[in-house]
């Protein structure tokens, strides 16, 4: 487990790198998933976790998703989509 305070002032994910760097490798390559809160919802965040390997798992339904992002990320969660997926260079 990591934990720092901050001010009211600093957004959630401003911290999520901070908090994972401080961890051990040792402790990082143990981590499957990283449950977090809306605020987490950023597309850095994801890039950061999938290097540590590590999932990050937020609730969307606070969050307002673009009709057009649904439909994207429906088709590639599909098997379709999966399959074009893995055929990328």
């Amino acid at each position: 487990m990591a934990a720092d305070f901050t001010t009211a002032k600093i957004p959630d994910n401003q911290m999520y790198g901070i908090l994972t760097a401080s961890l051990p490798f040792t402790i990082i390559r143990r981590i499957s998933y990283m449950s977090a809160d809306p605020g987490y919802d950023d597309h850095e965040l994801y890039d950061l976790s999938t290097r540590y390997g590590i999932s990050i798992v937020v609730s969307l339904q606070d969050i307002k998703i673009p009709e057009e992002r649904i439909k994207l990320i429906e088709f590639y969660e599909s098997n379709i989509g999966q399959v074009i997926y893995s055929l990328r260079e």
